[in-house]
């Protein structure tokens, strides 16, 4: 075939789009919390079968296009399959680890080969390369070639960084970490929250736990929801003053902790609640109905407000002290599946691929970005996948979806950077 032709055009790949969207569906149908259909437990059946013909299509897609992949700089198609993860301790609830030799292989732009040379180049960089401080590394390497050509930089300061940046990586060489199983949950589990020493998990189980990583330290589960367990967290102060001016028990009696701060765990769910818990005796003190089933949440730091996601595409605010809804807004035609709060912006993302920033004013949402067309670095339209989660910075959007990659969103002019590609070599056994 012609290397003229628009590849994303190509017969093979619009299949494979069409069967990546049916492995979409069927995860769907996996999580749907109802009994099925003979239908639905039919298409749950085919998967391996749906898996194994895009095996072939790729294959076939590569043998006809041998040159496409190397040329993109990228692997043109995905697949829905991932690699096998190896078991850390099966039988033991501690396993050492030791930080081996894996050099990360990024899709970069031609700046980033002086820095990325420097870092590979070096036989004792024993470690995992980090992706923050790859983009850290990046835009200061861009900043000193550009002002060095205008002679307004010298290099002593920017060679200092870089080579704190190595040093870093290179302590890690050599290191143990142990690695310890915290057992209790009976299906998978959908979010963690970490409180110094203090990890709340919630699951698909309908229980949230309360774990204390220390040795020895002792497991609280908290039940009262009637389906998945979606979200959790503990709230910032002045969302607990709105509830402990509603809630006298908590002031008195053997809730109250004269010599420390009153916590509390809010939760969220598919059974369309909010309840809030007492994070020390784990008693459940107040319940919100939100009419609708809850994805995702998170805390407003100016109000006594939390911020849900729901499965019918709807984000809404919650004022937790009156427990009324204050605004409602239908975002997506899809459940939200990522809420995020970053510098009193709030990023969303959806099941169906779509991002979307907004503001909050006057008690009100107001969208100033949606991703209805965004293009890649070379101007492709970027493929809509279902959106797992995301990280944002002043910069940019990292997010990661059904690909292999994870993504770089410069929101404000709609395109992305070059996505972060990390490729462990795999560990041959005799």
């Amino acid at each position: 075939m012609s290397s003229s032709v628009n590849s994303d055009c190509h017969p093979i790949k619009a299949k494979l789009r069409k069967l990546r969207k049916k492995l979409r569906q069927i995860e769907h149908l996996e999580h749907i919390e109802r009994t099925l259909t003979p239908e639905e437990q039919q298409k749950i059946d085919n998967k391996n079968g749906i898996r194994s013909h895009i095996k072939t299509l790729l294959s076939d897609y590569k043998k006809e296009n041998p040159v496409d992949d190397r040329a993109r700089g990228k692997g043109t198609v995905q697949t829905e399959e991932q690699p096998e993860a190896k078991s850390l301790g099966e039988t033991s609830k501690q396993t050492s680890l030791h930080v081996e030799e894996i050099v990360p292989s990024f899709s970069k732009a031609p700046q980033d080969e002086e820095m990325l040379n420097s870092l590979q180049s070096d036989s004792n960089l024993s470690t995992v390369l980090n992706a923050q401080d790859y983009c850290n590394d990046r835009e200061l390497l861009m900043v000193k070639n550009n002002a060095s050509a205008s002679g307004r930089l010298g290099t002593s300061s920017s060679t200092d960084c870089h080579k704190e940046r190595v040093d870093r990586v290179k302590r890690l060489a050599g290191q143990k970490f142990t690695v310890q199983e915290l057992e209790g949950h009976n299906d998978q589990i959908t979010s963690i929250h970490l409180e110094e020493d203090i990890v709340l998990s919630c699951s698909r189980d309908t229980t949230i736990k309360i774990w204390n990583a220390s040795p020895g330290g002792k497991v609280i589960s908290l039940g009262a929801h009637t389906a998945t367990v979606t979200g959790v967290t503990v709230l910032p102060g002045l969302h607990t003053a709105a509830l402990l001016s509603d809630l006298e028990e908590l002031t008195s009696g053997d809730l109250h902790d004269a010599e420390n701060d009153v916590k509390i765990i809010c939760s969220c769910s598919s059974d369309c609640s909010l309840k809030f818990w007492h994070f020390t005796t784990g008693k459940l003190v107040k319940s919100i109905y939100t009419f609708n089933p809850l994805t995702c949440m998170v805390s407003w730091l100016d109000e006594p407000w939390q911020l849900v996601g729901t499965d019918g595409g709807k984000i809404e605010v919650w004022d937790i002290g009156k427990g009324i809804s204050i605004c409602s807004v239908l975002a997506y035609d899809n459940a939200v599946s990522v809420i995020v709060l970053q510098a009193k912006q709030l990023y969303t993302a959806s099941a169906d691929g779509n991002i979307s920033v907004w503001v909050l004013r006057d008690s009100e949402l107001h969208v100033i970005f949606q991703s209805d067309d965004i293009k890649a670095h070379d101007g492709r339209p970027v493929p809509r996948q279902r959106i797992y989660t995301l990280a944002a910075t002043d910069q940019a959007l990292y997010y990661g979806d059904d690909g292999r990659s994870v993504k770089v969103l410069d929101w404000r002019k709609g395109s992305l950077a070059n996505s972060l590609h990390i490729n462990v070599p795999s560990r041959q056994t005799s």
